[in-house]
């Protein structure tokens, strides 16, 4: 390529040179007098001009370019096939303005991106409801539940995107088989039936952040309070009392246990609880890994009044993924103790539960249904224990409105 300096050398010169060709054909077709010189119209006019650019015959002058027009001759760009700007007609390609939309994308994919095997926690928008049917039996034990129905109902509000409030409410229905001696009205009674009992959980209630930490990643941490309405049927004075009494204590314990005894504050009977539930779940290498901690404390009333304190740890973590654009599988691992109180272990000595918890999930936006089962690894309620179920099968369904 030829350098800025001789670009301009050679700029200068055609441009004398264009001049120069341009005052010898002028000089050639100027007429001339019968003496042959030229006429005032020619090169010695031309040379005659006046300053303002117009000949001393009326008509326009030529110029030679400046050195500063001959410069941007040089650094302009030649226009052709491959240079579309250089064209008069050329017009801007008008590009779509993509990188809001795919912010928006990124943004939305963490809010649904929170522990995939229950719907309380899988929806999005600004109002969701959910709904989960629980279902058990088999327990083992003279004090035990044959079948349980533990259904559970729960909204969720998340008005501005990052606070969240929500709310949440089950029962569960059992048919039970008890027999036992107990010491009743100072004497030792014997009891034996098949009652069927219908126990309340206790609501619960929780406000809370929950917002994205970046686009691959979503944290939620929140404070709640479970309301005692859990409660076991009066302390027996006969037989058919007795049996009330224990096969009301059958259905809760069952109940808790189906979960792995997982928020064990929204089944326990007669506690008043405040509980902190921290949630993380993070996008990476397309899986899903969730983790889950809580701490609750439970404080008993009603007749339970006198009795410790529980204090309840809870820890689990799940990897899931997508087999297709709508369906997901994945399960956890969950672990639940208690350093203080009895309503874990139930005066069994083990006050440590472990569980899995695999889960499917179909999603049809704004609708989602999942399915997962725990399962009671070790304790009294576990696969080799001899009490309440050791499993429990969830069916959910949830839906949004934005």
């Amino acid at each position: 390529m030829l350098t800025h300096r001789r670009a301009r050398t050679l700029s200068l010169a055609l441009a004398f040179a264009a001049l120069g060709t341009a005052l010898v054909g002028r000089a050639q077709d100027a007429p001339t007098d019968d003496d042959g010189g030229a006429a005032p119209g020619g090169v010695e006019g031309l040379q005659g001009s006046p300053p303002d650019g117009s000949s001393s015959e009326g008509e326009p002058a030529l110029v030679a370019p400046s050195l500063d027009a001959a410069d941007d001759a040089a650094s302009a760009p030649a226009s052709g096939e491959g240079n579309d700007a250089a064209s008069p007609l050329a017009t801007p390609e008008l590009v779509e303005p993509l990188d809001d939309a795919l912010e928006e994308e990124a943004a939305e994919l963490p809010a649904r991106a929170v522990l995939g095997g229950t719907p309380r926690h899988l929806l999005g928008g600004a109002f969701t409801a959910w709904a989960e049917l629980g279902f058990s039996g088999a327990g083992r034990g003279d004090v035990r539940a044959d079948f349980l129905f533990s259904p559970e109902l729960g909204v969720r509000f998340r008005p501005d995107r990052g606070l969240y409030a929500a709310a949440a409410f089950g029962f569960s229905a059992a048919t039970t088989s008890v027999a036992g001696e107990v010491m009743a009205a100072g004497e030792l009674m014997s009891f034996r039936g098949n009652p069927t009992r219908t126990e309340p959980g206790n609501p619960t209630m929780e406000l809370g952040y929950s917002g994205a930490i970046s686009d691959q990643l979503r944290l939620e941490v929140g404070l709640g309070a479970a309301i005692p309405a859990s409660a076991r049927a009066q302390v027996g004075t006969d037989p058919p009392t007795l049996a009330e009494r224990a096969g009301s204590e059958a259905a809760v314990r069952a109940a808790m246990a189906a979960r792995g005894y997982w928020s064990l504050w929204a089944w326990a009977p007669e506690r008043f609880a405040l509980y902190v539930p921290v949630r993380l779940a993070a996008n990476a290498g397309g899986l899903l890994f969730e983790g889950e901690l809580g701490l609750g404390v439970l404080i008993p009333i009603l007749g339970d009044r006198g009795i410790d304190t529980d204090v309840v740890v809870q820890l689990a973590g799940g990897v899931g993924g997508e087999l297709t654009e709508r369906f997901a599988l994945g399960a956890r691992v969950r672990g639940v103790g208690a350093p203080a109180g009895s309503t874990l272990s139930g005066g069994a000595g083990s006050d440590v539960a472990f569980s899995v918890e695999p889960w499917a999930r179909l999603r049809l936006d704004p609708v989602q249904v999942t399915l997962r089962a725990s399962m009671t690894l070790d304790g009294p309620d576990g696969l080799a224990g001899d009490r309440a179920p050791p499993f429990g099968v969830f069916a959910g369904v949830g839906g949004e409105v934005d």
